[in-house]
């Protein structure tokens, strides 16, 4: 009863939340983050999830935090308060767990996300339809590039990366994960104009608002004024007559998510309301006072190809750092995937959650009028250290900062690598929609000399400009709020 806790209970309950996010529009589904754990259950641990807390079923974080309340509060209603409550899970968990506590404090107390993106909407789609253009482009006109210069335009490991995770993109396509729902009652231009979409945009159409011309979700995709593979042409990697025919032929993506000549073009309206709502996770809201234990299990290097990359971990870190000054509050492991990608059979993963009890535990023991970042910072235990395992059969744990700097051994054992728009100039925070424009200057290329037509044909190109990472995007804004309804 509320009153009386069952006897295995250890007061602490666990909120499991699981992943996807393609088709996750117009239904319930019918499975959980996992509610029956035997190491999680046999230590003690409440667990809650619901349906809608898998993203493969529900690809909103609103949605997604709306249902966590009720769940706790039903559990509430039914055991009784818990001490405290712990957000747990992989890839579009991961989602959620960031934009819930970010956007809806106090659900969940702590976080332990695993296989990381800090967003569905940004992080997340930005790479994955940068990469599906990219790939068009190479298997269209890429006769003459090598595999090292494809790869070195996308920035990831391999190129592998690209061709194994483009079908991502099918998350911005309203027709391309629609099997759920009957066919007549599917969009299609022509004989269904008005009939549902199935996509990310659409299914938050109640918060992006609609297109008054088209009916549609207003989206804020955008990539004008992006110089791909920028960073491989100042380092030689491929010829200024490659660079230039990539940006004249990529093109973007039309409402439907058909492949067009021209840049994709993002709704103004779209891209003001996901800065100010937290559709694109800033880290200035709850984030910024709750404690995080980062756990990745590496998958770079993937020989398929994989889309859990890490220099999401790098993205999310920053995005701290620019909201708050600190990332303090933020404790990353790192290890390889010998357990697959999040299994509990991993002993660190295993450690994180056991840290992450003892902080929040001390956190709340500390009753100081004390800054919360300090109090964090004072509660977070001694015996948790950023870092990451070795990749031998008896790993050892390396205690050190998780970061690109060229002489750590994480790095080198698991190096962060790239993504498309950092190799065209933007921060490691990935946090610019759409970028505000500079005309295109000679002295922007580093070595690289153009003749009069090749800096006439660079001009035509970018007409409008080239995106200038140096000053914010276009509508940047702060959060307006936490617990904002829609």
């Amino acid at each position: 009863t509320p009153l009386t806790r069952p006897g295995g209970w250890n007061g602490r309950a666990v909120f499991t939340l699981g992943g996807g996010c393609v088709g996750g529009w117009y239904r319930q589904g019918t499975a959980t983050g996992g509610v029956t754990s035997p190491y999680l259950l046999g230590r003690g641990y409440a667990l809650m999830s619901s349906t809608l807390n898998v993203f493969g079923q529900n690809c909103s974080d609103l949605t997604a935090a709306e249902t966590a309340s009720m769940v706790k509060e039903r559990f509430t209603e039914a055991y009784g308060p818990a001490v405290h409550t712990i957000g747990l899970g992989c890839s579009g968990g991961s989602y959620q767990a960031y934009q819930i506590v970010d956007n809806y404090p106090g659900i969940l107390d702590g976080i332990v996300p695993a296989c990381s993106f800090p967003d569905v909407g940004f992080a997340m789609t930005q790479r994955v339809t940068d990469t599906k253009l990219l790939t068009d482009y190479f298997a269209r006109h890429g006769a003459g590039w090598t595999e090292e210069q494809k790869r070195a335009v996308t920035g990831f490991a391999s190129y592998a990366v690209a061709t194994g995770t483009r079908r991502d993109a099918v998350r911005i396509d309203p027709r391309g994960d629609c099997g759920v729902l009957p066919e007549k009652l599917r969009y299609h231009p022509r004989t269904a104009p008005r009939g549902a979409r199935c996509d990310l945009y659409d299914h938050a159409r109640n918060v992006y608002g609609t297109d008054p011309e088209t009916g549609f979700a207003r989206r804020p995709l955008d990539n004008t004024g992006i110089q791909y593979g920028l960073g491989a042409l100042r380092d030689g990697t491929i010829s200024k007559k490659q660079f230039l025919d990539l940006n004249v032929r990529i093109g973007g993506f039309d409402q439907d998510a058909r492949h067009i000549a021209r840049r994709t073009e993002a709704d103004l309206k779209a891209v003001r309301t996901a800065y100010r709502t937290g559709r694109l996770t800033s880290g200035g809201g709850g984030l910024a006072d709750a404690p995080i234990i980062e756990y990745r299990a590496y998958t770079d290097d993937s020989p398929g190809g994989d889309t859990h990359l890490r220099y999401h971990s790098l993205s999310m870190r920053k995005r701290l750092e620019k909201a708050n000054g600190t990332s303090a509050n933020m404790v990353s492991v790192l290890e390889d995937s010998r357990y697959g990608p999040f299994s509990l059979k991993s002993p660190l993963l295993r450690r994180s959650l056991t840290m992450m009890d003892r902080w929040l535990t001390a956190l709340a023991a500390d009753t100081s009028h004390a800054p919360r970042i300090e109090k964090i910072v004072r509660a977070k235990p001694d015996g948790l250290r950023e870092g990451c395992n070795t990749r031998g059969r008896r790993p050892v744990f390396l205690a050190q900062k998780l970061n690109r700097a060229p002489d750590s051994r994480c790095e080198k054992l698991y190096p962060s690598h790239s993504f498309p728009r950092e190799v065209a100039g933007e921060d490691i925070a990935s946090d610019v929609i759409k970028c505000r424009k500079r005309p295109v200057r000679r002295d922007a290329y580093g070595d690289v000399r153009w003749s009069e037509p090749e800096w006439r044909r660079l001009r035509r190109t970018f007409a409008a400009g080239v995106c200038d990472y140096t000053r914010p995007g276009v509508g940047r804004q702060s959060l307006r709020g936490t617990w904002l309804s829609y």
